[in-house]
């Protein structure tokens, strides 16, 4: 049974670049994450809580810096699903 599928290039440009910019977004928590954990054990004063805040503020920011990729790509896909889909639809649909 055929279908239609509208898709519309330039919303999936919109989204992409929203993304993007949340990914960047992201990037910076982690950045500051990292520094916080950091500066947070060295106000700790006490060894094994300056460790395991310094740890924590490491992990954190690994998360989240893992996440703003995911992110990141998603974006980066969604940019190139509507460079495909606009080059398609110039080129005309075969058949039609």
């Amino acid at each position: 049974m055929p279908f239609t599928l509208d898709v519309m290039p330039p919303l999936l440009s919109m989204g992409g670049l929203r993304q993007q910019l949340v990914a960047d977004r992201l990037s910076a928590v982690a950045a500051a994450l990292n520094v916080a954990g950091g500066d947070a054990g060295a106000a700790a004063g006490e060894p094994g809580l300056a460790g395991a805040l310094g740890e924590l503020g490491v992990s954190g920011a690994r998360s989240v810096g893992t996440m703003a990729v995911s992110v990141g790509g998603l974006g980066a896909n969604l940019g190139a699903a509507a460079d495909a889909y606009l080059a398609a639809d110039l080129a005309g649909m075969p058949g039609g």
